[in-house]
């Protein structure tokens, strides 16, 4: 995993709600997500919609870890929101050649989304393939291809994941990193796990381990709500 360090804060916040399990606690995460049309017409050639896909990802991630022993045994409940902001200035920089430099060119893009907004979590879909840094991904052992530009004091978190071509690999990669946005340890991921339905063909699904949740939970970025 490739990441930067800075000191800053996240759009995550805790709530309690009035609901059949008592004192429930809520937290909420607002994921801003930077997608150029160029990976939207690229996807869309053969699905019908980046936009519904990415929130169906975000639903298997938020579902999973709800429904964790951990979160349920201890009346926690985790809320991802995803935004798609109507313009960005660094949208302007989301073409092809952000891939044909070096990795600098992606942290560069990275930190310049955090320097204009600073305190919120972002997720970036690079409109070309990983394949000129497959051997940086290789020699760090990296399961999932993404880079991730991370801030400490305040939690916020940039991810910039590459273009896929379905949606198990973007299932995949952008679930990877929404686990990235609440906190999962850099080196922690979620496999893709794939069931024969017979006549109605073949369903994927993340599966996320016991030992990841409880280092999302156990992180700062959840606000502490645990001491356990």
């Amino acid at each position: 995993m490739l990441f930067v360090n800075y000191f800053m804060h996240a759009q995550t916040r805790t709530t309690h709600e009035a609901s059949a399990t008592p004192q429930e606690q809520k937290t909420i995460f607002t994921i801003k997500v930077l997608a150029p049309q160029e990976y939207s017409k690229y996807y869309e050639q053969t699905h019908e919609s980046l936009g519904a896909d990415l929130h169906m990802i975000k639903d298997e991630v938020q579902n999973e870890l709800n429904k964790s022993v951990r979160f349920r045994e201890n009346n926690l409940k985790i809320q991802i929101d995803l935004e798609s902001p109507a313009s960005h200035p660094v949208m302007d920089q989301l073409d092809e050649t952000i891939c044909e430099g070096s990795m600098t060119s992606v942290t560069t893009l990275l930190n310049n989304i955090n320097v204009i907004d600073a305190s919120s979590h972002y997720i970036v879909l690079l409109p070309c393939k990983a394949d000129n840094h497959t051997e940086i991904f290789n020699s760090a052992h990296v399961d999932v291809p993404l880079v991730m530009h991370k801030v400490n004091i305040e939690c916020s978190n940039r991810i910039a994941i590459f273009r896929e071509s379905n949606k198990e690999m973007l299932m995949s990669s952008f679930g990877n990193a929404v686990l990235k946005a609440i906190g999962a340890p850099l080196d922690d991921y979620a496999k893709l796990t794939t069931v024969s339905n017979g006549d109605e063909g073949i369903e994927s699904h993340l599966t996320i381990n016991e030992e990841t949740i409880h280092n999302i939970l156990d992180s700062k970025c959840f606000y502490n709500i645990l001491a356990l």
